[in-house]
């Protein structure tokens, strides 16, 4: 099995862009947590941190155990970080040719291909503002 077979199948936790909208949360203090808490170099880190800020959201790391998993997000979560965690089954029926992507977004368009969905919005009703209290609600 490959490396990127071992990620397909195991817990994916992603960090989430809105993790910056706490001032404390400095790439470079982020850089920091993802070095300490994951162990892997400083240079990885920094790419996490660069791919979460220019997107919705980035894999930081793949566990093959759900409690690891866990333990590792309540740790993040502890030390500041907003992160999320995507099941081994959120990637079920993804076809991957080539690469692995990272993001998510990248994945859920990809998964549209060929369908008439693609690049298609549902049509939003229009906001209605209210003037004050309806007649006769008083």
């Amino acid at each position: 099995a490959t490396a990127d077979d071992a990620a397909g199948k195991a817990w994916h936790i992603l960090l989430l862009r809105s993790t910056f909208e706490d001032p404390e949360n400095t790439p470079e203090r982020v850089e920091h947590v993802l070095h300490t808490v994951l162990d892997i170099p400083i240079e990885s880190a920094r790419q996490h941190v660069l791919s979460s800020q220019s997107r919705m959201l980035a894999v930081i790391d793949h566990c093959a155990e759900r409690a690891d998993t866990f333990r590792k997000v309540r740790l993040f979560r502890s030390l500041g970080l907003v992160v999320q965690v995507a099941s081994p089954a959120a990637m079920a029926g993804v076809a991957r040719k080539g690469p692995v992507s990272k993001n998510y977004i990248e994945l859920f368009q990809k998964s549209l291909r060929g369908t008439d969905l693609v690049g298609k919005r549902r049509p939003m009703p229009p906001l209605l503002l209210s003037q004050g209290p309806a007649a006769g609600t008083r």
